[in-house]
């Protein structure tokens, strides 16, 4: 799972970590930050923060923006398919 974000970003601050990662052992964690890698959000179609990404079995999934972090627990939980 990658989080894309950055220091200065308020929405990003809002986002609960320590939940995210108490969610699963078998999750490893990425963050990317815009300011230090300025061209790989791009490359994966960031277009606003924060923004996470899932990676399963090799296979990027949609990727997922919001700062609600119950809405991120429920993508997550949900297979990381969009929420309606």
């Amino acid at each position: 799972m990658v989080k894309f974000g950055a220091t200065w970003c308020g929405p990003c601050k809002r986002i609960d970590k320590d939940m995210l990662l108490g969610l699963s052992d078998k999750i490893v964690w990425y963050e990317c930050d815009l300011d230090e890698n300025e061209e790989t959000p791009a490359y994966c179609g960031v277009s606003t923060i924060p923004c996470f990404l899932a990676v399963v079995n090799g296979v990027p999934q949609p990727l997922f923006q919001s700062s609600d972090t119950r809405q991120v627990v429920t993508w997550m939980q949900g297979g990381f398919k969009p929420l309606k």
